[in-house]
């Protein structure tokens, strides 16, 4: 009997940690975003400078201040990498086996109610799996604007100045050499090549797995490992 006083203790951590991890998760959101939305500002007043009619001395000294703004950012992108780079290790870790072992089992389900329920871990693993890939690529993409806008600066190319060329020359090749972003544990910056890779990867190991278990009728044995794995009995 003194087990069950213990009962609602152990209902409530379960949902004590998905509260915490949610909001652990919409924290790292809303940093990202916040960083993300400063970087999109300074390359759209970058856009505008380099398009106006600004004089070559005053354009010089703004394209300096300029780019000085943009390694205050760059240094706060590379500090949130320093915090979040564990979590993000963490994260995809645990978030990419329960997302793959959470569709096999949303394809094994016979009832509404269960495919209810396998339906809503999926949606709950990819949310997670997306939000933790596309929000550091998207902050890496405004990270390194830099180039492009230079590139498609018209206003600046139409007239000749050795100082401001000089200048954009520096800017693009340091920009260019820049190693900064949020990674996967301090061992790759993530970005968009990245994430296409990762899908690259799951779409298959799902769809391999899911024939193991399928063609394994011939042996109880894997059958039943993989009912295990899944969440799933064998009846």
């Amino acid at each position: 009997m003194g087990l069950h006083r213990f009962d609602f203790v152990y209902r409530i951590i379960p949902i004590y940690q998905l509260v915490l991890l949610n909001s652990t998760v919409c924290y790292f959101v809303s940093s990202v975003r916040c960083l993300t939305f400063h970087l999109h500002d300074f390359n759209s007043k970058f856009q505008e400078l380099l398009e106006s009619r600004t004089k070559s001395e005053q354009l010089s000294e703004r394209l300096l201040a300029a780019f000085s703004f943009h390694k205050t950012l760059a240094q706060k992108v590379r500090q949130m990498d320093g915090i979040f780079r564990v979590f993000i290790f963490c994260m995809l870790v645990t978030n990419v086996p329960m997302t793959v072992f959470g569709a096999i089992t949303l394809v094994r389900r016979k009832n509404l109610l269960s495919f209810i329920f396998a339906l809503y871990d999926v949606i709950f693993c990819t949310v997670q799996l997306t939000v933790l890939t596309m929000v550091p690529a998207k902050l890496y993409a405004e990270l390194y604007a830099f180039p492009s806008h230079i590139y498609w600066g018209h206003a600046v190319w139409t007239r000749y100045d050795p100082e401001v060329f000089q200048i954009l020359r520096t800017v693009s090749e340091y920009v260019q050499q820049l190693q900064v972003g949020l990674s996967f544990g301090g061992l790759v910056i993530i970005r968009k090549s990245s994430v296409l890779t990762a899908i690259v990867l799951i779409v298959p190991y799902v769809v391999l797995s899911y024939q193991l278990y399928t063609q394994g009728g011939k042996n109880s044995q894997q059958r039943v490992m993989f009912s295990k794995l899944l969440g799933t009995s064998e009846n």
